[in-house]
């Protein structure tokens, strides 16, 4: 067997397990004590889990203080940047073949239902954001010209969400500093953090800080910032679509 035929038959393979995950799909859903069972109900119950999720929440335990300063510099930095334009590069015809051609292609998604979840929770389930071509290459343009600056921030020793890198190599370096510690007699502290739908409630104003101390500046920062102002999204549901809601906090996955 050749090896295009086995990366043919991967594919059907994948393809069909998706289309068998159609079974499973929930015709109910419980959510704020009710349970929602028609269709235009589910819709908008889908659209509504994920619009909270979108909407930043007043939270007694910030601090109000650092919220109002961060506030003041993303006003300076646009005033600023707007006012002295830095013009971005013009794009050439090789760069949009090249990242054309990094897009995926005939690849079948991976499930989007957490294993081991109940289907009928909305919080069982991971939005994938799904962009228009034109909105694909102008955000995977903008992540190619700004991976060195990306780079030269990020600490060598993160392994998730890096490209060339894998978690269980994480995964090794800590089981070797427990070893190492345990067979020295050695006291060791291991804090494992995580943060419920932590890609869903990313603060806007403290990303847009995040990234110009990366290194994005002028009309690369703009860009950046006017993606997410005034950010629209619907709900794809059973080949139906919700209501539009405003995304005013969190970034997307599936796209940069």
């Amino acid at each position: 067997m050749s090896k295009s035929d086995r990366n043919d038959n991967n594919f059907y393979t994948l393809l069909n397990n998706q289309r068998n995950l159609r079974s499973s799909v929930t015709s109910i859903l419980k959510y704020d004590n009710k349970i929602i069972n028609t269709e235009e109900e589910i819709l908008d119950t889908w659209a509504s889990y994920y619009e909270k999720l979108a909407t930043p929440v007043d939270n007694p335990d910030f601090d109000n203080t650092y919220k109002h300063i961060l506030e003041q510099d993303i006003s300076a930095l646009t005033d600023t940047y707007t006012e002295n334009s830095d013009t971005l590069a013009q794009v050439s015809e090789k760069e949009v073949v090249q990242i054309i051609n990094s897009l995926k292609n005939g690849k079948a998604p991976d499930a989007c239902r957490k294993k081991g979840k109940p289907k009928e929770d909305p919080g069982s389930y991971r939005k994938i954001t799904i962009n228009n071509p034109v909105g694909k290459l102008s955000e995977k343009l903008h992540l190619v010209r700004n991976m060195d600056n990306i780079s030269n921030i990020q600490s060598p020793l993160q392994k998730g969400f890096t490209q060339g890198e894998i978690p269980l190599v994480a995964a090794l370096i800590l089981t070797e500093l427990h070893t190492e510690a345990k067979e020295n007699g050695n006291p060791l502290i291991i804090a494992l953090t995580d943060a419920k739908s932590a890609f869903d409630v990313v603060w806007h104003d403290g990303l847009l800080r995040e990234n110009n101390k990366a290194g994005l500046c002028g009309d690369n920062w703009l860009l950046f910032k006017d993606w997410y102002k005034g950010l629209n999204s619907n709900i794809k549901w059973q080949r139906q679509t919700s209501r539009t809601f405003l995304e005013s906090q969190g970034v997307r996955q599936g796209g940069v």
